[in-house]
């Protein structure tokens, strides 16, 4: 048992310097987005909501196919949290697509405008944060 918890805890270490990378990073392109906005520019504001979706998906397919299957590795309890996530990320790549001028899918979260979107996105990833700490901390006890 011990030998499949440690080869678990290497991934994801390594997995979870890369999702702190990639939260800094996305956090860099809304503040981009903000500041396109009273520009004016469709141009401008389509460029950056483009790179926020596309960092969105590189985000959640790391953590879907890595962290995730990881976590659960560690603390099977965390399923129910887990899925939830996974369907927050579904509807958040929606809700990008909708701004983009995309047609949601059911279940699509619908902000009135981009800054809820933004703060929708900013409590989904306290959420994963608090998943993760006390999933690390099952792990070392």
């Amino acid at each position: 048992m011990e030998s499949m918890r440690a080869g678990v805890r290497r991934p994801l270490r390594r997995a979870l310097q890369r999702v702190e990378e990639q939260h800094r990073s996305l956090r860099e392109i809304a503040v981009e987005l903000d500041r396109a906005l009273p520009s004016g520019s469709r141009e401008s504001v389509e460029l950056w909501l483009t790179r926020m979706r596309d960092g969105l998906a590189a985000h959640f397919e790391l953590e879907e196919k890595v962290v995730f299957p990881a976590l659960h590795g560690l603390d099977p309890a965390t399923m129910r949290e887990i899925e939830q996530l996974e369907r927050d990320h579904r509807r958040f790549l929606d809700g990008w697509g909708a701004l983009l001028g995309r047609e949601p899918s059911d279940g699509a979260i619908a902000p009135a405008n981009l800054k809820e979107l933004l703060e929708l996105l900013a409590a989904h990833e306290v959420r994963e944060e608090q998943l993760l700490a006390r999933a690390l901390t099952v792990e070392r006890t």
